[in-house]
């Protein structure tokens, strides 16, 4: 990239407005058969709440744990 090119782009990118602050929270974190992330929130506020598949262990008794 040559330097006009590269000076065109911070002069771009100097343009562009600040967006608000945005916050992340994690909510509701449950399990079922299928793995599932929603947003309960908003653009701006979101809150993902996470559905986890629930995992069959198994332990033989000698120390051996699967995760089937």
């Amino acid at each position: 990239m040559d330097r006009s090119t590269l000076a065109a782009l911070i002069g771009m990118v100097r343009r562009i407005p600040k967006g608000d602050a945005a916050s992340v929270r994690i909510g509701e974190v449950t399990s079922g058969e299928q793995p599932s992330v929603t947003n309960s929130g908003d653009n701006k506020d979101a809150v993902f709440n996470f559905t986890i598949p629930a995992l069959l262990v198994t332990d033989d008794g000698n120390g051996n744990v699967s995760i089937n």
